[in-house]
């Protein structure tokens, strides 16, 4: 509150700063109170910290700054400070300081400084009524030998086939997202300035930098990006990103070098045994069972004594979303009919 009312006192004045204060649920200082906590003199514990917070910089630096709460107390206590646990937390937030943290992946997409103008024509819609519509596009990073290197795919939502991939040991946007474009437009044979063709991506450096974006208009293809921080916004693409490590990265415990992630994408795309990511989706269904809801429509049954005339059977979109990503089930496939037809066999044989 004090830091406030010293922030804005020059334009409005303590006095009415503190009124209007007084009228809200958080005013409970007054103009009095005020001049008295400008002229209380520092107390012993505010000095203590700052003295303490000065140590704890210290300390901090001189240990690669990677010392946690744990590890800053026991070196506080070895200094020969009378400190806690606790205070020890406290002092250090206040002063910005926290240690470093195990496992921390790299970043594969940097957003932009500046606010770009790039529209969401997808708007987590990933369907397409047929190839070279929407391709979707994303970055993922591999541990190496060295480090790490970076694997840029994109991904036909039609066909749910890789059309375009590529391996750099850096994240510059020349060699990775324009090189994986260039290679989708000529494996697919898709001819520049196909109408209609929309390459999806987040909103990362490489996708909305200027380079990208005169690619993008020169092959003729719409540029769609989504929004910061959300991968729900490219869903289909880190689906992508999670079975390629997960079939072909993952098989391997380290990859010795950019060449041999490279040879072994090469062989996963073109050759050999591919992974299930980078062939079309075995499970898809065929066209005319892509709708909201499903209708299997039964027979009547063979007997009157089996009840009346079974209903059609409405399944939910969720469940057809749901078989979309796998094969229909073995009940639904079955009639009412046939399956009244086997319970009564049962019965005559236990009879």
């Amino acid at each position: 509150m004090i830091a406030l009312i010293d922030e804005h006192r020059d334009r409005f004045g303590v006095e009415a700063i503190c009124r209007t204060l007084g009228a809200t649920a958080c005013g409970f200082i007054t103009s009095r109170a005020y001049r008295a906590a400008k002229t209380r003199p520092t107390s012993a514990r505010a000095l203590r910290d700052a003295i303490l917070i000065e140590e704890f910089r210290r300390i901090h630096a001189e240990n690669y700054s990677v010392y946690g709460v744990r590890k800053m107390h026991h070196a506080m206590v070895r200094a020969g400070w009378q400190i806690g646990r606790d205070q020890t937390a406290r002092l250090m937030w206040a002063a910005g300081l926290q240690g470093v943290r195990r496992g921390r992946k790299p970043i594969t997409t940097k957003p932009a400084g500046e606010p770009d103008a790039h529209p969401d024509l997808v708007e987590r819609r990933f369907a397409a009524e047929r190839p070279h519509q929407l391709w979707v596009a994303d970055i993922t990073y591999v541990r190496i030998l060295g480090g790490f290197c970076y694997v840029a795919f994109i991904t036909d939502v039609f066909t749910r086939r890789i059309v375009g991939w590529a391996v750099s040991a850096s994240l510059h946007t020349e060699g990775l997202p324009l090189l994986a474009l260039e290679h989708a437009l000529l494996s697919t044979g898709a001819s520049r300035g196909r109408e209609g063709l929309i390459h999806r991506s987040d909103r990362g450096a490489q996708y909305v930098s200027l380079s990208s974006s005169d690619a993008l208009i020169t092959a003729g293809v719409s540029a769609s990006v989504g929004t910061v921080g959300d991968s729900y916004d490219n869903a289909l693409a880190e689906r992508v990103n999670g079975l390629y490590k997960a079939e072909l990265i993952h098989s391997k415990r380290l990859w010795e070098s950019v060449e041999a992630v490279e040879l072994a994408t090469k062989g996963g795309c073109t050759g050999g045994t591919p992974p299930a990511c980078m062939k079309p989706s075995a499970t898809a269904l065929p066209r005319r069972l892509r709708r909201l809801t499903l209708t299997i429509r039964t027979q009547r049954p063979l007997r009157p004594d089996l009840g009346p005339k079974p209903r059609a059977l409405q399944l939910p979109s969720c469940a057809v979303q749901r078989a979309q990503l796998r094969p229909l089930p073995l009940p639904y496939l079955l009639s009412a009919s046939s399956t009244a037809e086997m319970q009564l066999r049962r019965e005559e044989v236990r009879k």
